[in-house]
């Protein structure tokens, strides 16, 4: 599938040099995936970009628009990937935003391929703690650039700690692991995002009865996990078959549950 995109509804590949996005990351965006020629899980990524806006007091044009421009450009292939974009419209120059209005951009491209298990590695790089900010999908993705440095040959995705050394997520993920039969996963109340399939995962874990909870933990709490997975909008549950230099089962037990529930295309 070639890369596509539309602004505000009309074939456009560039934005102008006075974009608020392109200067400050004032927007929002939303990665989503393509399955039987539909946005999967398209009701619960709008209402997910629709509250990331409100945090920045954006106006959020409807459903049904975003999935007609997502139409347009996927021309029924059966899987891919859509961005979904959300910039604040230009007045002027200045960090003060004057207007809700705001520029919907939406990109479609391919599924990039993925191994059936990740090799895990903790970033070295720290994610600065801003409880406003804290949650949302902005376009501010400046600590993930500095991160991405660090990926090196042998590692699927790299583990993001806070300043205070405390687990958050993946680089592009949310993260999970297992322990006594507990699921855990980050708080991600001070930095990281609330990904829409973290969300998804917990309430079918709530729905099977397991125990769960948020944590402030450091590495060293993997190093006694009985399972580990992370979790995206495009990969579904990616379980780990190594965090650092400890080997794993992968999938383990619970992780396989959790995906059997999760469903198709996302089984493992």
């Amino acid at each position: 599938m070639t890369p596509a995109s539309l602004v505000d509804g009309a074939p456009a590949d560039t934005v102008g040099i006075d974009s608020r996005g392109l200067a400050y990351g004032d927007g929002v965006f939303r990665t989503l995936r393509l399955q039987d020629g539909g946005v999967l899980h398209a009701d619960e990524q709008w209402r997910k970009l629709a509250a990331d806006a409100q945090r920045l007091d954006l106006e959020v044009p409807p459903l049904d628009v975003w999935l007609a421009d997502t139409a347009m450009l996927n021309h029924g292939q059966a899987t891919g990937v859509a961005k979904w974009l959300l910039v604040r419209r230009s007045e002027g120059r200045g960090y003060r935003p004057t207007t809700r209005a705001a520029q919907r951009i939406v990109q479609v491209s391919s599924l990039p391929p993925r191994v059936a298990s990740a090799a895990l590695t903790i970033a070295a790089l720290r994610l600065a703690a801003q409880p406003a900010l804290a949650g949302i999908k902005h376009l501010n993705r400046l600590e993930q650039v500095l991160a991405a440095r660090e990926l090196r040959p042998g590692t699927d995705e790299l583990l993001m700690c806070d300043h205070d050394g405390f687990l958050v997520g993946g680089l592009r993920s949310n993260l999970f692991w297992v322990h006594d039969g507990r699921l855990l996963t980050p708080f991600v109340d001070r930095c990281g995002i609330a990904g829409t399939m973290r969300a998804r995962v917990l309430r079918i874990a709530a729905g099977l009865g397991v125990a769960q909870a948020e944590v402030r933990e450091g590495g060293a709490a993997l190093m006694a996990a009985d399972e580990i997975f992370v979790t995206n909008a495009l990969v579904g549950i990616w379980p780990a078959h190594r965090v650092e230099t400890r080997g794993l089962q992968a999938p383990g037990p619970l992780t396989q549950r959790l995906a059997r529930e999760l469903g198709p295309p996302f089984l493992i």
